[in-house]
Formats: structure tokens, sequence, C-alpha cells
């Protein structure tokens, strides 16, 4: 049985989706917007344009979530698990390489 994703999951998949797509169109907007080599004109244009673009699309949007969860925060980018699950897994066995100190 599939899994529902919460609404945090869709859309953190939604606003890496925008940022891949707008990954090359936003870089040379900002590369335009802060090179002084321009007119003026052409920066305050730039900057204009990067505005009317999604925000979403930004790469500082996307947040690390657990797939699981979808926890925030606390996510472990080595196993993309928050770090409750990641405990709990090892606890019962299920991550190779790892063990209970005690």
């Amino acid at each position: 049985m599939k899994k529902v994703k919460s609404i945090q999951q869709r859309r953190d998949i939604e606003r890496r989706r925008l940022a891949d797509q707008y990954r090359r169109t936003r870089a040379y907007i900002k590369a335009t917007s802060i090179n002084m080599m321009r007119s003026p004109e052409e920066r305050v244009g730039a900057a204009q344009e990067l505005r009317k673009i999604n925000n979403n699309s930004s790469h500082v949007r996307v947040v690390n979530r657990c797939v699981e969860t979808g926890r925030g925060r606390s996510v472990m980018r080595m196993f993309r698990r928050s770090r409750y699950v990641v405990r709990d897994r090892m606890r019962n066995g299920e991550l190779p390489g790892f063990t209970k100190a005690s």
C-alpha cells in the first residue's frame, strides 16, 4: 500500500522540481543584476524580472525532509530520515553496521 504524503512533503517535492527547472534562468538573471559592467537600467530590469519568477523556484526554499514522517528538523542527510526514525532503525537492526553502545 502506498503511503499518503503530507502536504509539507508535497510542497517540498514541488519546490525541488521548480528549483531544478529554474536553476539556470535564475543564475543568469542574478548575475546580470549584480554585474557592475551593465547599465543601471539593465540591472534594475533584471532585478524586476527575478522578482516575477516564482519564489518557490529558489534553491534556498528547498528543505530536507524525512521521507517517512515528513519531519523537517533534524534530518540526517546520509539516510534522508529524521533522527528518531534512524534511531529506531538502528535499534531494530535494520541499518547495517550499527550496534547498540552499551
